[in-house]
């Protein structure tokens, strides 16, 4: 029942906000091709329900490709990293960069509420995996399996919480908790304090 009502809540939810947030979405995509040109839409392969791999969608806001990441963590980026245009700068401290995965919760490949999914290539990428102890890996494989029973979200426990965002381990720690307790109440409080940590700018995104 709650995985019922979850998917109709997240049809409902992002066809309203897509129609609600329409005239802002077009502006947004007049002013990215006047300013950086086409395509406006960026898009990459991350794990999604189980570990099948999606097109997530974002509004483009590099001049070259993804972010570069370091070799320790999915989680840490280039700060300052010059290939962020002037206009990506403003959408992602916005986050109205991540407005198109809307249209990933519509097609059923991500959940309004949920761990943020991981890009493919962070999990298969040899130096994050070849650093690790035997133990280490084996600890990780088990997080990932957690984690990916539940569809990936626009916005979970972790993006809301006071911890530090580059440790990953309390990353990690946030969204097996989220998988472990979820329920509607959670996803209501998860939503609910999101808006205020949009308008703050202390919502974390990956």
């Amino acid at each position: 029942m709650y995985e019922i009502i979850k998917r109709v809540s997240d049809i409902f939810l992002a066809a309203l906000m897509l129609l609600v947030l329409l005239p802002l979405i077009v502006i947004v995509a007049l002013i990215l091709v006047v300013s950086q040109g086409t395509p406006i839409i960026y898009r990459q392969i991350r794990a999604g329900k189980g570990g099948n791999p999606f097109v997530m969608y974002k509004f483009r806001t590099m001049s070259d490709g993804d972010v570069r990441k370091s070799d320790h963590s999915p989680v840490q980026k280039i700060q300052g990293d010059p290939r962020v245009t002037p206009a990506g700068k403003f959408l992602r401290a916005s986050h109205i960069d991540e407005l198109p995965q809307l249209l990933n919760v519509l097609r059923g490949d991500m959940s309004i509420v949920g761990p943020r999914p991981l890009p493919v290539e962070d999990l298969q990428r040899p130096g994050w995996r070849e650093m690790a102890t035997a133990e280490e890996n084996e600890k990780r494989i088990d997080w990932q399996k957690t984690r990916e029973t539940v569809k990936p979200g626009l916005t979970g426990l972790w993006q809301i919480s006071d911890r530090p965002e580059v440790e990953f381990e309390n990353w990690i720690k946030c969204d097996i908790e989220y998988v472990k307790t979820k329920s509607w109440l959670l996803d209501f409080m998860i939503v609910m304090k999101t808006i205020p940590a949009i308008l703050s700018n202390k919502r974390k995104s990956r």
